[in-house]
């Protein structure tokens, strides 16, 4: 398994991961942000009084002009007011009475996001206000995957920047993937998903995560609270452990996909 299990402070999204940060102007200033051919990840700011589900969306298509011809492209937009965001797990292993004592304290947030995978591209809105707003800017869903395992859906992407990679001239990034399924969890099934999001992230290191749910409660890097989907009651104490999550990833050595199931994670 690639370097997972060591990982403990950490900073959240492409966005805290060093990505740049710019406001959103026409056109959009692109200062700092992370791209190769393959992939763009980054973030924009709006001010707070502009901030709207057409005013994001509005940006996101300007943003699907500028990464034309990318497999690739995730870009999270938010209010000047609430960046940098501060509702992201920092650590791993914190356990669930901790998790439960800090959800009342970070109340959802206003994000907006625009993904784009092989062409497709979809734009996600979610306010205090008027909740959650999903549509497809281009062909198919890019976050809806098929499989001979059955369908997944991406939830959220994390990328970390490996400086010893960059210093050696190799890809500097490494992408953490997190997907809910509705999916039995066996080891095979994860194996499937994780080959089939490597066929369409055009990144050679991928750690991939997968629940029935999206309360991924004790890895760093995902949100507290979901924002692109309605509220939903958080686990019990007894649900939580109880509940499996599938980390899977390609081995550094010989290349062979493989997958552990965590318990109560």
């Amino acid at each position: 398994m690639t370097a997972t299990i060591s990982r403990r402070l950490v900073l959240a999204w492409g966005v805290l991961a060093g990505a740049a940060v710019t406001a959103v102007a026409q056109p959009l200033d692109w200062k700092g942000k992370f791209s190769n051919s393959s992939y763009l990840h980054g973030a924009l700011v709006l001010p707070e009084e502009q901030f709207s589900a057409k005013t994001t969306e509005d940006a996101a298509q300007t943003v699907l002009r500028e990464v034309a011809g990318k497999p690739f492209a995730t870009v999270d937009i938010y209010p000047a007011e609430q960046f940098p965001p501060v509702h992201y797990m920092l650590f791993s292993h914190i356990g669930y009475e901790w998790w439960r004592r800090l959800f009342p304290e970070y109340p959802r947030f206003s994000a907006a996001r625009v993904v784009v995978i092989k062409g497709n591209a979809v734009f996600e809105y979610s306010d205090l206000k008027n909740g959650v707003t999903r549509k497809v800017l281009r062909g198919a869903d890019p976050l809806v995957l098929t499989t001979p395992r059955g369908s997944l859906t991406l939830l959220s992407f994390t990328f970390r920047r490996t400086a010893l990679a960059a210093a050696k001239g190799l890809e500097p990034e490494s992408l953490e993937v997190f997907a809910e399924t509705r999916e039995p969890l066996e080891l095979s099934t994860g194996i499937t998903f994780l080959e089939e999001v490597h066929r369409q992230i055009p990144i050679s290191e991928i750690v991939f995560f997968v629940r029935n749910d999206l309360w991924f409660l004790d890895i760093s890097g995902f949100p507290i609270e979901y924002p692109f989907r309605e509220r939903t009651k958080p686990p019990t104490k007894e649900e939580f452990l109880a509940s499996t999550t599938l980390l899977c990833g390609t081995d550094v050595f010989n290349h062979a996909n493989s997958c552990t199931a965590l318990r109560g994670h």
